[in-house]
């Protein structure tokens, strides 16, 4: 994953490190945290690349959650309206796109990529972007180890 973000978008890709985004509105961060250790760790996979069109063109892999871990997670921190989210890791991130052609390139390189890989998410990386720039603030940990994925 990093090789294609280094490759496709080198200024995110300096700003931060490969990620899967599973919140990306505001959240209250103690209740993130306590959410996370009262529950076990999210068990998803990464499947394929897919694109954001117009108006927020970009692209990304697709992250699924195959047994609700996430969507749990997610409903417990931000409440039920909330819950559904595609959570994702971006390869081409919108503010990085300087025309349609480059769009165009990546997708036509990544279009058809397919990974299907699962992992298992112990811990999550709070990140804060101020001033242009992304700094850590938690590292909430889930509390005990899933079943076989």
């Amino acid at each position: 994953m990093d090789e294609l973000r280094h490759r496709w978008d080198p200024q995110t890709a300096a700003t931060v490190e490969s990620h899967v985004t599973v919140i990306d509105e505001p959240a209250d961060l103690e209740r993130l945290i306590a959410v996370a250790a009262s529950m076990p760790p999210l068990r998803l996979r990464v499947s394929r690349s897919a694109r954001w069109l117009a108006p927020d063109p970009g692209l990304f892999l697709v992250v699924e959650d195959p047994q609700s871990d996430l969507r749990r997670y997610r409903e417990a921190v931000l409440g039920p309206e909330r819950a559904t989210f595609r959570a994702h890791v971006t390869l081409l991130h919108r503010d990085s796109i300087g025309s349609q052609e480059q769009v165009d390139e990546a997708w036509a390189s990544l279009g058809d990529l397919i990974l299907d890989h699962e992992f298992i998410v112990t811990e999550l990386i709070v990140h804060d972007l101020t001033e242009g720039q992304w700094r850590e603030v938690a590292r909430p940990r889930f509390a005990a180890q899933p079943g076989p994925l």
